[in-house]
């Protein structure tokens, strides 16, 4: 039978913009070794422990955010937030664990860089923001193969120390239980938590003017179909117009009836699959789309997609039937969102992650509703820039790289993986 559960969520304004500068896949490394042993708990104890409470601990991290989260049977709240409070506060970094994990992170960089998508995505990171800026990272997270292979206990350590403490946490709990009966537990487990007395860090989040100009980059991939990455800085999720740029978003690529797939996918059968999102994060977020297509098709395909960008925000803006169809999917897929108190926990550490309204989520079918076609063209001024386009081409550049000259956007550069 189901027992009744208490989801707890401790989220720390760290995530992969918290790395260090020098050392990319320190976050995503440190939050995966804290159930790995602590002062007084080996990994084995504390996997043994956790199931035989019914409870599960997972840890990890986003952009703009790391979180520890458990989820526990509610009569066993006292015990289970013991197993958790020691790994979030005494986590013991042992050297054969990182070791083992250090593997599994390169494996998953090699592998990263094996799919078109992924590498991609690798790179554009830094080609969008540049060194000055914590977003100018691997954007999947993982780090680079130099920075993993020579991180040492004491990196995830001083990490641990700078990121992972109660001044810069947040508690979101949801679930079968009251706030008198959870206050002692937490004041018992968590209340003579003491974090660093050192200052805050900073995360590097300046705001970004956007190119002049397009720019495109190619990665040779001798063989492979031709994958295509463009985007620009766009508005963070805080800002007031969230709601009507996801809406535009939606009509534009990110749903399989959105114009740019309907162009190259079902019109011109030159991909399988075009799409278009908004990265959600905390500074000026991506707005990314992307596309796998034909090689031969690949600078035919770029100047589509320019096109879509171009025209939904001038010479056809978005029509009321669009803007129809987006708020009835925007709005029918909600409601199934937070059936679970788990989901419920997940969107209100949304909420606290990205500076969001209190009432974002309450108000956020009202909001969809109230949209009209104007909201959607302003939001594509703020959202869109075709003129600033970067552009990553993922490719067998003996093939592709004349064509894609020829297009004269602006500047080509062939560019390397980082190694």
């Amino acid at each position: 039978s189901d027992a009744p559960v208490v989801q707890f969520q401790l989220i720390f304004d760290a995530g992969y913009a918290a790395d260090p500068e020098a050392a990319p896949g320190t976050a995503g490394l440190t939050l995966a070794m804290l159930d790995e042993g602590t002062k007084r708990r080996n990994a084995l104890e504390i996997s043994a422990e956790s199931n035989s409470l019914g409870a599960q601990i997972g840890s990890g991290s986003t952009l703009d955010s790391s979180s520890i989260s458990l989820s526990a049977i509610s009569n066993r709240v006292d015990e289970s937030l013991d197993l958790y409070a020691d790994i979030v506060r005494n986590p013991a970094f042992p050297e054969n664990e990182l070791a083992r994990l250090k593997k599994q992170r390169l494996a998953q960089i090699k592998q990263e860089k094996s799919s078109p998508t992924s590498l991609a995505l690798r790179v554009f990171g830094p080609l969008l923001y540049g060194d000055k800026h914590a977003y100018g990272i691997p954007l999947t997270g993982s780090g680079t193969e130099a920075a993993i292979e020579s991180m040492t206990v004491d990196q995830l350590r001083s990490f641990h120390k700078q990121w992972i403490r109660p001044d810069n946490a947040t508690l979101v709990v949801v679930g079968d239980i009251s706030m008198d009966e959870l206050k002692p537990l937490l004041q018992k487990h968590l209340g003579d938590w003491r974090g660093d007395s050192g200052q805050l860090n900073k995360k590097r989040l300046p705001t970004l003017e956007r190119p002049e100009g397009q720019r495109i980059y190619l990665l040779d991939r001798p063989g492979s179909q031709a994958t295509i990455i463009a985007g620009n800085l766009a508005p963070p999720k805080s800002d007031p117009q969230d709601i009507a740029m996801s809406t535009l978003n939606a009509i534009l690529g990110g749903a399989f009836n959105s114009r740019i797939n309907l162009n190259l996918r079902e019109e011109k059968r030159w991909s399988y699959g075009a799409r278009s999102l908004l990265m959600d994060a905390k500074a000026q977020q991506p707005f990314i789309t992307y596309a796998s297509v034909q090689t031969d098709k690949t600078a035919a395909s770029m100047k589509e997609m320019l096109a879509e960008i171009r025209d939904i925000m001038g010479k056809e803006p978005p029509t009321q039937t669009e803007l129809d169809d987006a708020q009835n999917n925007l709005t029918r897929k909600l409601p199934g969102q937070n059936e679970t108190s788990g989901n419920v926990a997940g969107t209100l550490g949304e909420a606290v992650v990205f500076n969001l309204p209190e009432d974002y989520y309450d108000n956020y079918v009202t909001r969809v509703r109230a949209l009209d076609v104007a909201a959607l063209e302003n939001a594509a001024k703020s959202m869109l820039a075709p003129d600033a386009l970067t552009w990553v081409v993922v490719g067998d550049l003996s093939t592709i790289e004349p064509s894609v000259r020829v297009l004269g956007w602006g500047p080509v550069e062939v560019v390397q993986v980082d190694e």
